[in-house]
């Protein structure tokens, strides 16, 4: 069961990690919203991050992917979230080179797994940056994510947001045991932040 006070904190979370770590954020601070907003990725990362912080929302009713590059190039937004299958498409694009996709402060992509291929091309294409990550429902929805102010790691998606801890584990019987590095195990996501508690 989830609460408002744990969508609260999770938007918290990312606005600290993402927006509030910007040193020149412009006053017209524009987050392009084309996440659908009855899912929890598009609710939370965009729309009420952008409350949060203020933000112009751009809103895209639905994908459209000419209509997607247009409006980067004529409003410049500061942030944008998408899925994969979205970069897969602005992939195969003419013209995605000359969008301003490059002036994007924080371009991330979730909901699915970001394929390396993918990202490299959109990088190739734009001169931009792609920062991968991981949420799921039940964190409301981020959990680990790379944040503006670190280098993307290609194949990584990220570190765990302020206040809580990965780990990945096995069990043994009764117990957890963390599992060396480059091994497979049961991820974890533990809040440890005594001020988020009760979110």
């Amino acid at each position: 069961m989830l609460t408002y006070k744990n969508l609260l904190s999770n938007v918290i979370q990312v606005c600290d990690f993402t927006y509030r770590t910007c040193e020149n954020r412009p006053d017209d601070f524009k987050i392009m919203s084309v996440l659908p907003m009855f899912h929890v990725y598009g609710l939370s990362c965009n729309a009420l991050s952008g409350i949060r912080e203020g933000a112009n929302q751009l809103v895209l009713p639905r994908f459209d992917v000419k209509e997607m590059m247009d409006i980067v190039k004529r409003e410049k937004p500061f942030q944008m979230s998408a899925v994969p299958t979205m970069y897969f498409a602005l992939n195969s694009q003419e013209g995605l080179g000359e969008c301003g996709f490059e002036d994007i402060y924080y371009l991330s992509s979730g909901g699915a797994p970001l394929p390396i291929e993918l990202a490299r091309v959109f990088e190739e294409k734009t001169g931009c940056k792609l920062y991968d990550g991981y949420g799921l429902s039940e964190m409301l929805p981020s959990a680990i994510f790379t944040p503006p102010f670190l280098p993307p790691k290609e194949g990584s998606i990220g570190i765990p947001v302020p206040g809580t801890e990965a780990r990945i584990v096995k069990v043994t019987g009764d117990h957890v045991e963390d599992v060396p590095v480059g091994e497979e195990g049961e991820l974890i996501v533990i809040l440890v932040n005594k001020n988020l508690k009760g979110y």
